[in-house]
């Protein structure tokens, strides 16, 4: 089984880390750990502020990763470390539903047979388990990287975004992106 605190450092990293950021023309807006206003709003339940976002720990960054994101996946039922870390990463990036329907499209992709509903599920998470894990983490990556480019073609003021997002997308194929 997949573990959480594997996973964690390298989407911190690919979140930014600790640093706080208002970037200009990044729809997520004032971001902390990579955690947003909305998103901190939502797990909080009540008013927040960006003064809030600025002063968020990493222990309570790391509740929202667990439950928003990780558990939301069912990443601890997955038995690659590499393939629950890229679920996960691609949930945090691109929200739950859609990461769970490129792991879906992937498996279908390397003769797994599962549904395509945005929900991972126990035969969802038996079809990804199946699947030889380097030709799965391939069509995952390929399907992030169409995401992207979709989003871009849609809304050419995001192509600025587009080094980082393929980077992201190879991960772990990348360079940097081995977690061994």
């Amino acid at each position: 089984m997949s573990d959480f605190a594997k996973a964690i450092p390298i989407i911190l990293a690919h979140e930014g880390g600790e640093k706080f950021t208002v970037t200009p023309g990044d729809k997520g807006g004032a971001t902390r750990w990579g955690i947003t206003l909305a998103t901190l709003r939502s797990w909080r339940g009540k008013p927040t502020s960006t003064a809030d976002v600025r002063d968020l720990t990493r222990g309570e960054a790391e509740k929202i990763y667990r439950a928003r994101y990780w558990d939301a996946c069912r990443c601890d039922e997955i038995l690659d470390q590499d393939v629950a870390t890229k679920l996960f990463d691609v949930a945090v990036n691109c929200g739950t539903s859609t990461a769970s329907r490129m792991a879906q499209r992937a498996a279908l992709s390397v003769g797994a047979v599962c549904d395509v509903d945005g929900i991972v599920g126990p035969r969802s998470i038996e079809a990804i388990n199946g699947c030889e894990k380097d030709a799965l983490l391939k069509a995952i990556c390929a399907h992030q990287r169409l995401h992207y480019e979709a989003i871009i073609a849609k809304d050419p003021t995001q192509a600025k975004f587009r080094k980082g997002w393929l980077t992201r997308a190879n991960w772990p194929h990348s360079p940097k992106g081995a977690t061994t």
